[in-house]
């Protein structure tokens, strides 16, 4: 299910920017896809939970290291060994959870990026209101503060890991927050304050890459002293409310 069933009725809309001038009436759950009604399954018995359990806990601290591990040495002279015997565990431990090498980097970097996911999240469902340039702009100080504490999604947003842009945008996190954002702007064209003709989900896939672009730009700044160029932020900007206006 996807985390707009936070978002209450009657959104802001309204204010100074063209994607804010009303208010929406129907709640945006209302539009996300309904609960299956299937039952719960049954708690697992306590062996099992005890167990599985101790998956979970092993399974983030590989996560956990290996985060350190890429961010420091970068995926080339980082061995799955290495990252096990960081946690304590046998060598073929890790491959209980990640099926090599490069499933562990991606999961390790999807879990790096949640909190600047979140960021995301926060600034577009939490505060609905105001032109889409002061968001983006608010936005752009929180993400930069917020690499220093991620130095893996650092490292492969300034170039440094040949990830490339369709496994960045294949991400898990990142991949659900694009389509939360796509379920919000719907929420907008039924409204009649979002473009109606363009598929919401190319909207948010144009938002997406806007913000990545310039947290890569963001991230090859780290440690230069030079800040990024507010003139082409505010451009870029501007460019989403001319492609959100209806």
């Amino acid at each position: 299910m996807l985390l707009l069933v936070t978002v209450t009725a009657r959104h802001a809309w309204r204010a100074t920017g063209p994607w804010y001038r009303h208010d929406v009436q129907e709640p945006v759950a209302s539009l996300l896809p309904e609960a299956t009604g299937a039952p719960s399954p049954a708690a697992p018995a306590d062996s099992d939970a005890t167990d599985a359990s101790k998956g979970e806990r092993t399974r983030a601290a590989l996560l956990a290291a290996a985060t350190r591990r890429f961010a420091l040495d970068g995926f080339q002279r980082t061995s799955v060994s290495d990252v096990a015997r960081d946690v304590g565990v046998t060598a073929g431990a890790p491959y209980r959870y990640f099926a090599d090498k490069e499933a562990l980097f991606l999961a390790a970097v999807d879990a790096d990026g949640a909190e600047l996911i979140d960021l995301v999240r926060v600034s577009v469902f939490g505060q609905l209101g105001g032109p889409i340039s002061a968001l983006l702009g608010r936005l752009a100080d929180q993400l930069g503060a917020a690499l220093d504490r991620h130095p893996l999604v650092a490292r492969v947003l300034s170039g440094a890991e040949p990830m490339g842009p369709a496994r960045i945008l294949a991400l898990p996190n990142l991949a659900t927050l694009r389509g939360e954002i796509t379920a919000l702007l719907r929420v907008g064209q039924e409204a009649g304050v979002v473009r109606a003709s363009v598929d919401p989900a190319v909207l948010a896939l144009a938002i997406e890459t806007t913000v990545l672009y310039q947290l890569a730009y963001i991230a090859t700044l780290r440690g230069t002293g030079s800040g990024p160029d507010e003139d082409r932020w505010a451009a870029m900007a501007a460019l989403v409310e001319a492609a959100l206006a209806p």
